[in-house]
């Protein structure tokens, strides 16, 4: 019994094995969320033409990924506190798998708006599963850095698939043979995943213990019940609200607006727009280190969300092509604290830390969703009200200074002394 107790711990403390497990969701990340979803929404001026869709179809085709996931983002966090993480990110991976498989399958209208309603649905289950596992993995000082390598590895894989998709539709033979091939490879993902992925038990996860977190399991309605009675997690679920739903239309709807730069053709707009990606990434990757260095986190969320709303707006107003361009990527650079942060500062609440992750993520993204889905109508709106394209959009994202207050007055979480 000694020696069976001495073998599983061994198994149980081996500290690069985070690594590895943050390696699989980047690499998931990376495909079926960034690769995917760029691609498709590239090569939308060439399917929609191809398969004989009006306006109304092509957006009902790119609105059913959203509706995927706002449907079934909040019961995926749910089953992910109380049934096993690795179980049910297979499961989302090889759904990934067969809706992408699918789009080059069909030219049926109905069956494609099925398949991208299923990458929604898988989007529903990895995007808590991925914050389960770096909260089941990682300590709190490393969430920060964790968090911006996942979604600098969301915006590496847009990046690509923005500027390689029909690179690759010519030399496999067209976007029906390249969506094939992508959707095997992500089922050799959803292998690997089952191959090399482990899961942990509540009383192993150091960030449970950093925060003196209650991991007796408790029904579902007890942990909505608990998380919903939590200051700082409604001041932050609003804050994330704000902030994505200004974030996604201004991604959506930059390159029209960049149109009326003077010089600017759709090219150079579509160029003008992907320094936001650009600067993302960047800033995923490397401003999460600096603020983990100092041990602090709040101090640099705040303060870049005002600097995200200065240069953004910078770059709709400026009429240079040069200054948008500069102006954008580092208004987007300023992501990886503003961003990152308040999804990062509602995993270290002790009341939801490791034991309740899955649960608050899937409320965070469901908030998230319902605001994607809004604040393009406020767009519109604003955009018909004041005849103006550009100071709607800045209207739009001068918002996300009411998300810059909430989150300074969010209090944040030390580890307790050991």
């Amino acid at each position: 019994m000694d020696a069976l107790q001495k073998k599983t711990i061994k198994k149980d403390v081996r500290p690069g094995f985070k690594y590895v497990m943050l390696a699989l969701i980047c690499l998931i990340y990376f495909t079926v969320y960034g690769f995917s979803g760029a691609s498709i929404s590239t090569l939308f001026t060439t399917i929609a033409p191809d398969l004989g869709w009006n306006e109304y179809q092509t957006s009902a085709i790119w609105g059913a990924i959203p509706l995927g996931l706002m449907c079934f983002t909040l019961i995926s966090g749910m089953l992910l506190d109380r049934f096993r993480t690795k179980v049910l990110m297979a499961i989302s991976v090889f759904v990934g798998a067969v809706a992408v498989f699918g789009r080059g399958i069909t030219d049926n209208f109905t069956a494609f708006y099925v398949f991208m309603f299923l990458a929604g649905l898988s989007q529903a289950i990895s995007f808590p599963g991925n914050i389960k596992v770096i909260t089941t993995w990682f300590e709190k000082k490393e969430l920060f850095r964790a968090n911006g390598f996942l979604l600098s590895s969301g915006h590496m894989g847009m990046l690509i698939g923005y500027n390689l998709t029909f690179p690759i539709c010519d030399a496999v033979g067209g976007w029906h043979i390249m969506y094939r091939i992508v959707g095997g490879f992500i089922l050799v993902i959803a292998v690997l995943w089952l191959i090399l992925a482990r899961d942990k038990r509540a009383d192993e996860v150091v960030l449970n213990r950093e925060l003196s977190a209650d991991i007796e399991k408790v029904s579902i309605r007890q942990n909505l019940k608990l998380i919903f009675s939590t200051r700082d997690a409604w001041l932050i679920f609003i804050a994330e609200f704000i902030l994505v739903g200004a974030v996604q239309t201004y991604m959506g709807f930059a390159p029209t607006v960049m149109l009326d730069v003077a010089g600017s053709t759709p090219r150079l707009a579509a160029l003008i727009a992907s320094m936001g990606s650009l600067g993302s990434m960047i800033g995923y990757a490397v401003l999460p280190v600096i603020s983990d260095k100092v041990g602090r986190k709040k101090p640099f969320v705040w303060p870049a969300m005002i600097a995200s709303v200065v240069l953004r707006i910078l770059a709709l107003q400026s009429g240079n092509l040069t200054a948008a361009g500069a102006s954008l990527f580092f208004g987007a650079l300023m992501d990886g604290w503003a961003v990152t942060g308040p999804r990062t500062m509602l995993q270290e609440l002790p009341q939801i830390a490791g034991v309740r992750s899955g649960t608050a993520i899937g409320i965070l993204n469901t908030f998230s969703r319902a605001a994607a889905a809004l604040f393009p109508m406020i767009y519109a709106f604003l955009a018909g009200a004041l005849s103006s394209h550009k100071n709607a959009l800045s209207c739009v994202f001068a918002l996300v200074l009411i998300s810059a207050v909430l989150m300074s007055m969010v209090k944040e979480r030390r580890p307790q002394a050991k």
